[in-house]
């Protein structure tokens, strides 16, 4: 009985796993870099918490989208995505939970960027809401996703976030999420309508 359940949690942990799309976190975590960079943050305990926790909120944000969206066929990140199951949804919250707690400890503007991507991509995605059935609003969104994910990044050294340096970088990284995003998504109009 023990072994058939840890056999059904650890199934169902893979299908969590292969919904976070790794291949399109790759964009997040050179955004993230990248930001670290432009805001010549030194590699310390506190980037790396961060890093964590950020890379948890949009891994979570990606999860919840999947249990949204059921899609059974190809999509961006996953050849063969896994059947939709309830514990897409948990595994998303407790990543989101998590990583909003983890970013609350980092700084109050790490926390009030981490909270501001989890909300607009919670609306994006939800049922009741579902945002990304409007291209306009779906790009745009995206595109916030990676302004702030630089800007997080940046707002680990204590400098301020209008630097024009972060400012230009951030923009540079949300032209270049919602252009990723378009590509990805331009076969999928239908069904995220």
């Amino acid at each position: 009985m023990l072994v058939e359940r840890l056999d059904t949690f650890g199934a169902e942990l893979r299908r969590v796993f292969i919904h976070i799309r790794w291949p399109v976190q790759s964009y997040v975590v050179l955004g993230f870099l990248f930001g670290a960079v432009v805001a010549k943050i030194p590699l310390s305990g506190l980037v790396v918490e961060a890093f964590i926790s950020w890379l948890m909120l949009v891994s979570g944000l990606t999860v919840l989208n999947s249990y949204y969206d059921k899609d059974d066929v190809q999509v961006g990140g996953m050849e063969n995505p896994p059947e939709i199951a309830i514990s897409l949804l948990y595994g998303s919250l407790i990543m989101l939970f998590v990583s909003l707690v983890m970013a609350f400890f980092i700084s109050h503007t790490f926390f009030y960027l981490a909270l501001m991507v989890a909300v607009a991509y919670f609306f994006y995605s939800h049922e009741a809401t579902r945002w990304k059935s409007n291209g306009y609003v779906a790009v745009s969104i995206n595109a916030l996703v990676g302004a702030l994910t630089l800007l997080a990044a940046g707002s680990l050294g204590g400098s301020s976030l209008l630097h024009p340096a972060l400012v230009l970088s951030a923009i540079t990284a949300a032209f270049f999420k919602a252009s990723v995003y378009t590509m990805m998504q331009v076969h999928q109009i239908d069904e995220d309508k």
